[in-house]
């Protein structure tokens, strides 16, 4: 092999080598952002499920100490 193609070999190697680095960081920042997303969605819906049950609790408290409202779920317009 002449001097020439040792040093292009090299080249192409290191190009290659630049390239499979960048996709590995891309990668690793997909994952970073998915995980974010999905820590996210937990607290959320555990914020949800909160909200539910204290809602749940202040309609069931209320619902015998007051007369029911005049508007209600099965009322037509």
């Amino acid at each position: 092999m002449r001097r020439a193609e040792s040093g292009l070999l090299l080249l192409e190697a290191m190009v290659a080598l630049v390239l499979l680095g960048l996709a590995v960081v891309a990668m690793l920042q997909l994952l970073s952002g998915a995980a974010d997303a999905a820590a996210r969605a937990r607290v959320h819906t555990e914020a949800l499920a909160l909200a539910q049950s204290e809602l749940d609790r202040l309609v069931s408290s209320a619902a015998g100490t007051r007369p029911p409202s005049r508007l209600s779920a099965t009322a037509t317009w």
